[in-house]
């Protein structure tokens, strides 16, 4: 596969899933039955918002996890669980923290913008939709 199919299947799969979480709160909030345009405005914008933040939000725990911010104590549970536990860690013995940075960094994940693109996409819809609510919505006295 090229590079822009690899792509492609990636930005349409992980719409479909978000599209499908966004269905799944449509349904929960009965937005078919909603009696009036702000109800709808209100739920649409929930219902893009929360596929949105969420998919933002793994994108930058991936993100803070690729950059090495929690290898401290990945190293030290695996230091804690090699000591511990006998013959798990025979193989690796008196590790030290740069040799587990250097094969951790070996393994780092990468490419994975594509849900924080998708996730800000569906934000952007999100907020377009909390406008629209605004505009349409009268506050009772």
């Amino acid at each position: 596969m090229n590079n822009l199919t690899k792509n492609l299947l990636k930005y349409g799969i992980t719409t479909l899933s978000a599209g499908g979480v966004t269905l799944l709160v449509l349904l929960n909030y009965e937005f078919w039955d909603a009696p009036t345009l702000v109800e709808r405005y209100r739920i649409l914008a929930n219902a893009f918002t929360i596929p949105g933040v969420i998919l933002m939000m793994f994108a930058a725990l991936i993100w803070v996890s690729a950059d090495g911010f929690f290898d401290g104590l990945a190293y030290a549970f695996s230091q804690a669980k090699d000591r511990l536990i006998p013959f798990v860690g025979a193989k690796r013995k008196h590790e030290t923290y740069y040799d587990f940075k250097q094969r951790k960094q070996e393994k780092r994940p990468r490419g994975y913008g594509f849900l924080f693109f998708v996730g800000a996409a569906f934000t952007l819809v999100a907020v377009i939709f909390a406008i629209l609510h605004g505009s349409v919505y009268v506050p009772m006295a």
